[in-house]
């Protein structure tokens, strides 16, 4: 009896292994790992939003999951499959179309990468803002390890008080780009600071992108979210 158990729990591993890792056209296909803590406290459904108050302009934005997705992405020798969340932006009172914007989240271990397309045209979203990571999860001061900008996280708070609210474990990172122009002082790109929560997330972000027009202090309202874990 226990050499037939044995039997069946070591059939039972193989195949696990070897779903794990399968070959497609001779190249090797390796899934997404699904059980990093970034991916399991971030992964919103569709239907999630987040209501933010701009206090700045005092506009009222909604941000819902609209999608929430995999891919799979060819690499020399191998395919990589990647869980992307895509975030609508609008006024709420849809008072300003073009200056919505959508967000995508990307997993990858423990960064979290997210893309910011706003600006719309004629053909669709004009620019694209690359934050690679947002950040890393679990949260760690210091350097981010950016490969566009500098990212850090200058604290990690135990927790932080907004309106009536308290959210704990809240990282304070910080993105900023200075480019230098020539027989002059280099001149601010862009400089944002998220506050973000491991429960709810994004709680408050101030975007500052005087290149592009782009000044907002988004300040999180009220939220109704739920997971995938």
């Amino acid at each position: 009896m226990k050499k037939t158990v044995l039997f069946i729990f070591l059939v039972c591993l193989s195949a696990i292994l070897i779903n794990c890792k399968k070959h497609h056209n001779g190249l090797l296909v390796i899934p997404l790992d699904t059980d990093t803590l970034s991916y399991s406290h971030f992964n919103y459904k569709v239907g999630s939003y987040w209501i933010y108050k701009d206090s700045l302009s005092g506009r009222v934005d909604c941000f819902y999951v609209r999608k929430n997705y995999f891919i799979n992405q060819g690499a020399p020798n191998a395919i990589y499959t990647y869980h992307f969340i895509g975030v609508a932006e609008q006024n709420i009172d849809n008072s300003n179309v073009a200056d919505s914007a959508f967000w995508q989240y990307n997993f990858q271990g423990k960064r979290v990468i997210v893309d910011y397309f706003y600006g719309i045209n004629g053909y669709g979203w004009k620019n694209d803002i690359t934050y690679d990571p947002l950040f890393l999860y679990p949260f760690a001061m210091g350097d981010n390890g950016s490969n566009f900008d500098t990212a850090k996280v200058l604290s990690v708070d135990s927790f932080v008080k907004i309106n009536d609210s308290i959210y704990y474990r809240v990282a304070q990172v910080q993105h900023f780009i200075h480019m230098a122009t020539s027989g002059g002082p280099g001149l601010t790109d862009m400089d944002d600071l998220f506050s973000v929560n491991d429960s709810v997330g994004i709680i408050s972000m101030k975007l500052y992108h005087p290149l592009d027009g782009i000044n907002h202090l988004w300040v999180l309202q009220r939220y109704k979210i739920s997971k995938s874990w």
